[in-house]
């Protein structure tokens, strides 16, 4: 179980680590200013950055909480089917949230990319088969653990009595922080792919693993797609 100990203490080491990380570009971009103008090594900086923030953040919530993570996988283990029905059934939630939203934007008559997915787009288009490799890692495999245990182990622990509103601002919270500032159209995608997390997080009796496994299929399920498109180019 989690406590509110635990999700200050989760939510203050993400921080602590982006905040670590933003001081370290403020001192290493300029040294690299010559090196980054090549567009090929600014792609792989940007990258292979990534991909140490969140291998560092998740080494770190392992070690540091490896008591959480022993308490929901003894759940699993104590009933493997019942984690994965949820897992796939939640996938599947995710994928019928994506054709709604689509149909909601095109209703909307928002046609843009959002600032994320053009990101996407510039490193698969312009990058090597190594960042690749490094998006892949971080997408499938490393931002799903780290989301998932700020957006719904931590931030959900607070209002864990009224799980509609711990639903709905672990949403909220999620798509904030996959929109740029100028990007709040987009919001409406990612808030409710997070609701959907929440809620599977939720109906699974807080089992964490359950929208790890189910936010690991969504996104490697895109990035597979991106592959495919973008290998045949």
């Amino acid at each position: 179980m989690t406590t509110k100990q635990d999700a200050i203490k989760i939510i203050g080491l993400y921080f602590l680590v982006m905040l670590s990380t933003l001081l370290v570009q403020l001192l290493v971009v300029p040294l690299l200013e010559t090196q980054l103008e090549d567009e090929a090594f600014a792609i792989t900086f940007n990258t292979g950055l990534n991909f140490l923030i969140y291998a560092v953040i998740t080494v770190l919530f392992i070690l540091v909480f490896k008591h959480l993570f022993q308490f929901d996988f003894k759940m699993v283990k104590q009933n493997i089917s019942e984690t994965m029905k949820y897992s796939l059934i939640g996938f599947g939630v995710m994928m019928v949230f994506v054709v709604l939203i689509g149909v909601i934007y095109q209703y909307l008559d928002i046609t843009e990319t959002s600032v994320n997915q053009a990101a996407l787009d510039f490193m698969f288009e312009q990058g090597r088969i190594i960042d690749w490799v490094f998006l892949a890692i971080f997408t499938i495999l490393l931002a799903p653990i780290v989301e998932e245990f700020v957006f719904r182990k931590a931030v959900m622990a607070f209002f864990k009595k009224v799980p509609a509103v711990a639903i709905i601002i672990s949403g909220i919270a999620f798509g904030y922080i996959h929109v740029a500032s100028d990007d709040y159209r987009q919001i409406i995608y990612y808030m409710l792919i997070g609701m959907v997390l929440a809620g599977f997080y939720v109906l699974s009796k807080y089992n964490i693993y359950v929208p790890i496994i189910m936010h690991m299929i969504f996104n490697g399920f895109l990035v597979s797609l991106m592959i495919i498109q973008y290998s045949m180019l």
